[in-house]
């Protein structure tokens, strides 16, 4: 715990730039996009409603930055009993427990449009690692060791990781694909993130502009120092 602090001081400096960035692409989105937004979020709340009667919002805990619990908020995709029915599991494509207003969300990933407002409460970042439930990252930790080291940063909306393969990866890639973006993370970075994400949402060209800097990094090669699980091997995700 003392050496993640440590670690989380040493990064501040160097986060320094993403606060502005965010809260200016943020405003510079949501000024020149606003009756589009308007429009889309009544469309996408009436839906939810219509579908089976539930709230419109989900909210739950996640780990933040240095372990900081904060509450996420998304579009709720899932039956309102989904838990409860099916228990606590990894969210996937082909999900039962998803509604059908709440597979469309999914397919275009609009169910995060909510975490906007956690970006401004200065909870997230719009890109970084993606906040894990505290029981679930304490048991990932358990058997992927350094899974704790993405909390020096704050988490994101989109990251590496989701340009990467997002749900098709599992927790030892993410963690490889969390670590070289940390360790190389910039405003140029961010914008080609969100990017990537966005064209992976928009169904067009997935995830190349992730891939062809992630392959970059990898001949690069992260410093021992920064894997010592042993997670900057092949890669295994889609």
């Amino acid at each position: 715990m003392a050496r993640r602090r440590g670690r989380a001081r040493r990064m501040s400096g160097r986060e320094a730039y993403k606060r502005p960035f965010d809260l200016l692409l943020l405003v510079f989105v949501l000024v020149l996009l606003s009756p589009l937004w308007l429009v889309l979020g009544l469309a996408i709340a009436l839906a939810i409603r219509l579908d089976d009667g539930g709230p419109v919002l989900f909210r739950q805990a996640r780990l933040g930055r240095a372990g900081r619990v904060f509450e996420i908020l998304k579009f709720r995709t899932m039956a309102v009993d989904a838990e409860e029915r099916f228990g606590p599991r990894w969210a996937a494509w082909n999900d039962r427990r998803a509604t059908r207003a709440g597979r469309v969300l999914r397919r275009f990933h609009l169910d995060e449009a909510p975490q906007v407002v956690n970006v401004l409460r200065g909870e997230m970042s719009l890109v970084g690692p993606r906040p894990e439930r505290p029981g679930r990252a304490e048991r990932i930790s358990r058997s992927v060791p350094g899974f704790p080291e993405r909390l020096v940063v704050r988490p994101g909306i989109a990251g590496l990781a989701q340009a990467r393969g997002g749900h098709d990866l599992d927790p030892r890639d993410k963690l490889r694909y969390d670590r070289l973006y940390i360790e190389a993370m910039s405003p140029g970075l961010d914008l080609r993130l969100c990017a990537a994400c966005l064209a992976r949402a928009l169904r067009a060209s997935p995830s190349r502009a992730g891939r062809g800097w992630a392959a970059r990094a990898d001949r690069r090669s992260v410093p021992s120092d920064h894997d010592p699980a042993g997670v900057g091997g092949s890669q295994t995700g889609g």
